[in-house]
């Protein structure tokens, strides 16, 4: 069970699941480097787990305050402005998702559009009276919650059309669940949601 002053810390430990990209510039990475790499990631981005992986990490370098390696990033201290790369592309596959299209990309993968659910958040909070938003991380939750395959144990699939467990869906699905619970007042619901986030990793783990 989580106390009220434990959540940021497991929710900040569940959202790490991969180095900062600070790290690379510990390693001997000049500014014109890591701003050169940013650009070709950006570039060639299509895919909906990319649009998610770029986004955590342009958080995490540019916008680190409302990333894991903030010091209070729940709530998030600040609305991120529309012309950033974060709120860019959620926007852009918002006002591209067919109405009857449950998740926000739909690609095949289950795991792979969760991905996108931090920038639909923080898209939500940059413009808080388009409902769009809401309405789409709303229903990517409920559909890999309740009409995503699962494991007998409970593992939820990768795959949308057959049981397939993937290592990538590890960084997919539980920093979003993980993220939901964090930004939740509710104590119940939040600790219910990093305990998800959780379990999903410990399931996988087994697993594979």
């Amino acid at each position: 069970m989580f106390t009220r002053f434990q959540l940021p810390l497991v929710a900040t430990a569940l959202l790490a699941v991969s180095p900062t990209v600070h790290a690379l510039l510990a390693e001997g990475l000049t500014k014109a480097q890591v701003d050169g790499l940013r650009q070709q990631m950006m570039d060639k981005t299509h895919l909906s787990w990319e649009f998610g992986t770029a986004v955590e990490a342009i958080l995490e370098h540019d916008f680190a305050d409302l990333s894991p390696y903030g010091s209070a990033p729940f709530p998030p201290p600040y609305p991120l402005d529309a012309s950033t790369y974060p709120i860019g592309i959620a926007q852009h596959l918002v006002d591209i998702k067919p109405a009857y299209v449950k998740s926000i990309v739909e690609d095949g993968a289950a795991g792979d559009p969760m991905s996108i659910g931090i920038a639909v958040l923080l898209a939500n909070q940059t413009f808080p009276n388009d409902p769009r938003y809401k309405a789409a991380w709303d229903s990517q939750l409920a559909f890999i919650e309740y009409d995503i395959p699962r494991t007998g144990e409970g593992a939820i699939s990768h795959r949308v059309s057959e049981v397939q467990l993937w290592a990538d869906s590890c960084f997919m699905v539980p920093p979003s669940l993980a993220y939901w619970g964090a930004l939740q007042t509710d104590l119940e619901v939040s600790k219910d949601y990093l305990t998800k986030a959780y379990e999903q990793l410990r399931l996988y783990r087994d697993v594979l």
